[in-house]
């Protein structure tokens, strides 16, 4: 009663909007407690960030994520995109990855494994020149989940 009230005084576009907003706070919300819920008690959600240059009117690559464990065995990591662009797409291409791993990381012993992977292409929309971001959400078998923000400057 109160929504259909809400909606005859605020008007329909200014209503839509607050739906919208109301119903990806709770989807976020629901996400994350399925996540820890589910994870193991040893789980861990983190949180990276990056910054990007990439082209105007190309598809740049800008993210990658490969499935090798630290032992160099080859794991399964689920990837979803959690805030899309708002000046450009993305592709999510799943195969294999380059491993470039440097030697501060346990897994630059693995430097022969040719592991499977997500990598993400990002291409601004024609003319575009500016500011854009994309957050990816990867999530181990172990339940530890990343979230990675990146900020794209296109130039």
């Amino acid at each position: 009663m109160i929504i259909s009230e809400a909606n005859v005084w605020l008007g329909e576009t200014k209503m839509n909007r607050i739906l919208v907003s109301k119903s990806i706070y709770w989807g976020i919300a629901a996400l994350i407690l399925a996540a820890l819920t589910s994870a193991p008690a040893e789980a861990r959600i983190r949180r990276s960030f990056l910054d990007e240059n990439v082209k105007s009117g190309v598809s740049n690559h800008i993210y990658k994520v490969d499935e090798l464990n630290q032992d160099c065995t080859l794991a399964h990591v689920k990837v979803k995109v959690w805030a899309h662009p708002e000046h450009g797409s993305l592709q999510l291409l799943t195969g294999t990855v380059a491993n470039t791993y440097n030697k501060a990381t346990l897994q630059s012993k693995c430097s022969r494994t040719v592991p499977n992977g997500t990598r993400a292409l990002y291409r601004p929309n024609a003319g575009y020149k500016g500011k854009d971001e994309a957050v990816f959400y990867a999530v181990d078998p172990a339940g530890n989940a990343v979230f990675t923000t990146i900020h794209l400057t296109v130039r």
